[in-house]
Protein backbone atom coordinates (compact mmCIF):
# COMPACT_ATOMS: atom_id res chain seq x y z
CA UNK A 1 0.00 0.00 0.00
CA UNK A 2 2.85 2.73 1.23
CA UNK A 3 4.31 1.92 -2.34
CA UNK A 4 0.98 2.57 -4.25
CA UNK A 5 0.70 5.75 -2.51
CA UNK A 6 4.29 6.82 -3.25
CA UNK A 7 3.62 6.06 -6.62
CA UNK A 8 0.82 7.81 -6.97
CA UNK A 9 2.38 11.30 -5.46
CA UNK A 10 4.85 10.91 -8.48
CA UNK A 11 2.17 11.27 -10.83
CA UNK A 12 -0.11 13.61 -9.20
CA UNK A 13 3.38 15.67 -8.72
CA UNK A 14 4.12 15.02 -12.36
CA UNK A 15 1.17 16.30 -13.26
CA UNK A 16 0.94 19.51 -11.05
CA UNK A 17 4.17 19.95 -13.17
CA UNK A 18 3.03 19.72 -17.11
CA UNK A 19 -0.22 21.85 -15.73
CA UNK A 20 2.75 24.89 -14.37
CA UNK A 21 3.91 24.25 -17.71
CA UNK A 22 0.53 24.68 -19.98
CA UNK A 23 -0.29 27.77 -17.36
CA UNK A 24 2.65 29.88 -17.89
CA UNK A 25 3.10 29.16 -21.56
CA UNK A 26 -0.80 30.29 -21.57
CA UNK A 27 -0.38 33.58 -19.45
CA UNK A 28 3.03 34.53 -21.86
CA UNK A 29 0.76 33.99 -25.03
CA UNK A 30 -2.44 36.30 -23.33
CA UNK A 31 0.03 38.93 -22.15
CA UNK A 32 1.61 39.26 -25.00
CA UNK A 33 -1.69 39.69 -26.67
CA UNK A 34 -2.97 41.71 -24.33
CA UNK A 35 -0.13 44.38 -24.77
CA UNK A 36 -1.75 45.21 -28.10
CA UNK A 37 -4.59 46.75 -26.32
CA UNK A 38 -3.93 50.75 -26.06
CA UNK A 39 -4.77 50.53 -22.21
CA UNK A 40 -2.89 53.40 -20.16
CA UNK A 41 -0.64 50.15 -18.21
CA UNK A 42 0.48 48.95 -21.62
CA UNK A 43 1.82 52.47 -22.51
CA UNK A 44 3.93 52.40 -19.55
CA UNK A 45 5.23 48.75 -20.28
CA UNK A 46 6.12 49.54 -23.12
CA UNK A 47 8.41 53.09 -22.17
CA UNK A 48 10.18 50.84 -19.68
CA UNK A 49 10.95 48.09 -22.11
CA UNK A 50 12.13 50.82 -24.50
CA UNK A 51 14.36 52.44 -21.76
CA UNK A 52 15.77 48.87 -20.85
CA UNK A 53 16.67 48.25 -24.36
CA UNK A 54 18.44 51.82 -24.60
CA UNK A 55 19.84 52.06 -21.34
CA UNK A 56 20.43 48.38 -20.04
CA UNK A 57 18.66 48.48 -16.87
CA UNK A 58 15.11 49.03 -15.03
CA UNK A 59 16.65 49.97 -11.68
CA UNK A 60 15.33 52.79 -10.28
CA UNK A 61 16.64 54.77 -7.58
CA UNK A 62 14.66 57.56 -5.48
CA UNK A 63 15.89 61.07 -6.78
CA UNK A 64 16.23 62.38 -3.45
CA UNK A 65 17.76 66.47 -3.63
CA UNK A 66 19.37 65.61 -0.57
CA UNK A 67 21.77 62.43 -1.81
CA UNK A 68 23.56 63.71 -5.10
CA UNK A 69 25.73 60.83 -4.85
CA UNK A 70 23.16 58.60 -4.97
CA UNK A 71 21.79 60.84 -8.14
CA UNK A 72 24.94 60.80 -9.77
CA UNK A 73 23.65 58.33 -12.46
CA UNK A 74 20.55 60.40 -12.84
CA UNK A 75 22.04 64.06 -12.72
CA UNK A 76 23.86 62.88 -15.77
CA UNK A 77 20.82 62.73 -18.09
CA UNK A 78 19.89 65.01 -20.30
CA UNK A 79 16.33 66.75 -19.41
CA UNK A 80 13.72 64.23 -21.40
CA UNK A 81 15.56 61.69 -19.89
CA UNK A 82 14.90 63.11 -16.62
CA UNK A 83 11.38 63.32 -17.20
CA UNK A 84 11.38 59.66 -18.37
CA UNK A 85 13.17 58.15 -15.42
CA UNK A 86 10.77 59.83 -13.13
CA UNK A 87 7.70 58.64 -15.06
CA UNK A 88 9.19 55.61 -14.65
CA UNK A 89 10.06 55.67 -11.43
CA UNK A 90 6.68 56.92 -9.75
CA UNK A 91 5.11 54.22 -12.43
CA UNK A 92 7.21 51.18 -10.79
CA UNK A 93 6.37 52.01 -7.89
CA UNK A 94 3.00 51.92 -7.76
CA UNK A 95 3.21 48.29 -9.39
CA UNK A 96 5.05 47.41 -6.70
CA UNK A 97 2.18 48.92 -4.10
CA UNK A 98 0.23 46.76 -6.45
CA UNK A 99 1.95 43.35 -5.96
CA UNK A 100 1.59 43.47 -2.32
CA UNK A 101 -2.13 44.16 -2.49
CA UNK A 102 -2.57 41.36 -4.86
CA UNK A 103 -4.35 43.71 -7.29
CA UNK A 104 -1.66 43.23 -10.33
CA UNK A 105 -3.40 40.89 -13.16
CA UNK A 106 -1.42 37.68 -13.99
CA UNK A 107 -0.63 38.89 -17.16
CA UNK A 108 1.24 42.11 -15.65
CA UNK A 109 3.08 40.30 -12.93
CA UNK A 110 4.19 37.95 -15.68
CA UNK A 111 5.65 40.72 -17.95
CA UNK A 112 7.35 43.08 -14.74
CA UNK A 113 9.47 39.70 -14.01
CA UNK A 114 10.49 38.79 -17.71
CA UNK A 115 11.64 42.55 -17.96
CA UNK A 116 13.89 42.19 -15.26
CA UNK A 117 11.71 43.93 -12.63
CA UNK A 118 13.91 43.45 -8.85
CA UNK A 119 10.47 43.41 -6.45
CA UNK A 120 12.37 44.24 -3.57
Amino acid sequence: KVLRLQEMLEEAKEVAEKAKEVASKTIEAVADVLLLEPEPWNKYYRLLVEFKEREGHVEFRRVDPHYANANASYNALPPDAKKEYKTLARWLSRQRTARRRGALEKHQLFLLDRVGINWT
